[in-house]
């Protein structure tokens, strides 16, 4: 982290989670789904296993696809250039992000867990789920940027939403999976109540996609 300056990632990061917000439709979406699936979850026996992997869904969703598509279609209209005559630099902006995703992913799970209890939708959820949730956001953000310098937007529209939807099912499908939990951060916070070695691949998962955004990002 030489050479970062923290007063211009924590100001970045600032910038980053008003942009977030202030997208209304993509707001309502984050908001919207996650709820209708947790209500539809009120009849299962598995409400607690479900209804985490549907909140663990949610932060990825609005972490990796939503910032993988946006950050891909800035790079295609050369808004991201600016930045590279900044002090922030590539590794700044790269925590600056994940941390905005760590305190969208708090905020968006906070609204969520009042609705569902408003709903009387009972899901377990602790300190521990909170903190999976949020190395998770930062994970999934890492992912995003580096995935948005690597193809085309159209390409990384296309790979951000199959990614979604891969993540999910395999997190569902294959639960205890090594292979599936080794290169999945929605699985490995989907498992952290269940296996110490969950943590060490989802803190890994977020440490190795900051590292390689840092180092592979490009801003055109």
């Amino acid at each position: 982290m030489a050479g970062v300056d923290l007063r211009l990632v924590v100001s970045q990061a600032g910038f980053e989670l008003r942009t977030m917000l202030s997208n209304g439709e993509q707001l309502l979406l984050n908001l919207a789904l996650p709820l209708a699936g947790l209500a539809m979850l009120r009849q299962q026996a598995e409400t607690d296993r479900l209804g985490q992997l549907v909140l663990y869904g949610a932060v990825f969703a609005s972490n990796f696809t939503g910032t993988a598509i946006a950050t891909a279609f800035e790079r295609r209209q050369g808004s991201l250039k600016a930045f590279a005559v900044t002090p922030l630099g590539k590794t700044g902006l790269v925590l600056a992000k994940s941390g905005a995703g760590a305190a969208l992913a708090t905020t968006q799970l906070a609204v969520l867990l009042l609705l569902a209890h408003g709903f009387s939708i009972s899901l377990a959820w602790s300190a521990a789920n909170w903190l999976a949730a949020i190395a998770l956001a930062a994970a999934a953000q890492a992912w995003a940027l580096w995935l948005a310098a690597q193809v085309r937007a159209e390409a990384v529209l296309a790979v951000a939403n199959g990614g979604l939807i891969f993540a999910v099912f395999f997190a569902y499908q294959f639960p205890n999976q090594s292979a599936v939990l080794a290169v999945n951060p929605v699985a490995s916070a989907a498992q952290i109540a269940n296996s110490d070695s969950a943590w060490l691949l989802l803190i890994g998962q977020a440490m190795v996609g900051i590292a390689a955004a840092s180092r592979q990002f490009r801003w055109d």
